[in-house]
């Protein structure tokens, strides 16, 4: 697991598709061994740490066809992730989706993308503890950028 996250980061740092590629086959090969049954958490980690490797290499390169397999992995990680079980997380995941949809609107611009993006990172911010000072102002930027996009774009 941790070769994956350092080759996921290496390549978000230097915008490098290749490691990523490389990271997301690491973290294919992790699933073989974290399984839903066996460890719960950790196979929702896998998937959410997949989904991020997705959306950095569809921002990349450009191909839409990531931000499908993001969602699908976001979604595997919330079978596991709720709100009454592992708040922390499923909030992580919720604004992952959040974040995704702005994402995907930055090459589709399609103002119900702003709504769901909305309606995610609200959602997230909802379950986050005052406390947790990082990811809430990680949420307020995304929301922040949200109406940013929206007013760029002309949309009301």
């Amino acid at each position: 697991m941790n070769i994956a996250c350092v080759l996921g980061d290496l390549g978000e740092l230097e915008q490098n598709s290749k490691r990523l590629w490389e990271a997301m086959d690491a973290y294919e090969a992790v699933l073989a061994l974290r399984t839903i049954k066996n460890n719960p958490e950790g196979w929702a980690a896998t998937h959410a740490n997949i989904a991020i490797c997705c959306r950095s290499l569809a921002r990349l390169t450009g191909d839409s066809t990531l931000f499908d397999r993001a969602e699908a992995s976001y979604e595997k990680a919330l079978q596991v992730r709720a709100p009454g079980n592992a708040a922390y997380d499923w909030a992580n995941t919720i604004g992952g989706l959040g974040e995704l949809a702005l994402d995907r609107f930055a090459l589709d611009p399609d103002p119900a993308l702003l709504e769901v993006a909305e309606k995610r990172l609200a959602d997230a911010k909802s379950i986050m503890s005052k406390s947790d000072e990082v990811l809430n102002s990680r949420i307020d930027d995304l929301l922040e950028k949200t109406n940013e996009m929206r007013k760029q774009g002309g949309i009301v």
